[in-house]
């Protein structure tokens, strides 16, 4: 099981309180998207789930488990943000197998499995540069790649394509789709092209949910007075 549960869920930063009382659940399998204006508590909420931010107070549950103080690599979830996050003295295939190296997987296993997640992505001539040598596109696949690689229950999207092309972004759109089938899936963007993923879309404005329902109709009803959103449906099959 993979199902996500926020309870009571707060944030703070010394006297400065981020994330009010927040409760949030994603069903095991369901694609969400948060959205919400610069500093409305997208990426601290994601960070809270990973594991990557303590909660002030409050628990967080996956698979039903309570995961609120157990570290990141013991609640079986991978994240990709917007500033990457690779290992900067790793080559590419150091930090595409460094996941797979931690859990014991035999060397043969490893170098098969980086060969294809490469080959998915276009990285396999770059597998012996280091980051800095990468342009803000490939450093982004790679940690998208690493996303293939981890085989997690969760994941945790932050702007996951924001230093892609369109060309470069619609070609990790269909080849990661498959894979994603039957994860549970959060993410947070302003790109619509990534919609077609999502199912439902939940906005946040100060830490506060204050929207929750499915895709069409959210995008519809912050669109008050102009031509509704693409359907979701609609997306997933252009995405397709």
């Amino acid at each position: 099981m993979s199902g996500v549960q926020l309870n009571d869920v707060t944030k703070s930063y010394g006297q400065v309180n981020v994330i009010p009382p927040l409760n949030l659940s994603f069903r095991e399998g369901e694609f969400v998207v948060i959205v919400g204006p610069s500093g409305c508590g997208k990426s601290t909420t994601l960070r809270m789930i990973a594991g990557l931010e303590p909660v002030t107070s409050g628990s967080i549950h996956i698979g039903g488990q309570d995961v609120t103080w157990s570290r990141p690599k013991e609640r079986d979830i991978a994240m990709v943000f917007q500033s990457y996050a690779l290992y900067p003295h790793m080559d590419v295939a150091g930090n595409m197998s460094f996941a797979l190296r931690l859990a014991g997987r035999p060397k043969h296993e490893i170098e098969e499995r980086v060969r294809v997640a490469a080959d998915m992505l276009e990285l396999t001539e770059y597998l012996h540069r280091k980051p800095k040598d990468l342009s803000g596109g490939q450093r982004q696949s790679l940690g998208l790649v690493r996303l293939v690689l981890q085989d997690p229950a969760v994941v945790l999207l932050d702007e996951p394509t924001a230093s892609l092309d369109q060309a470069t972004e619609q070609h990790v759109i269909k080849t990661l789709g498959p894979w994603l089938a039957g994860r549970t899936l959060v993410l947070a963007t302003h790109r619509k092209s990534l919609l077609g993923w999502v199912e439902r879309a939940l906005v946040l404005r100060h830490g506060k949910r204050v929207m929750d329902g499915p895709l069409d109709q959210i995008m519809a009803r912050q669109s008050a007075g102009k031509t509704p959103a693409t359907s979701a449906s609609r997306q997933r099959q252009e995405a397709s």
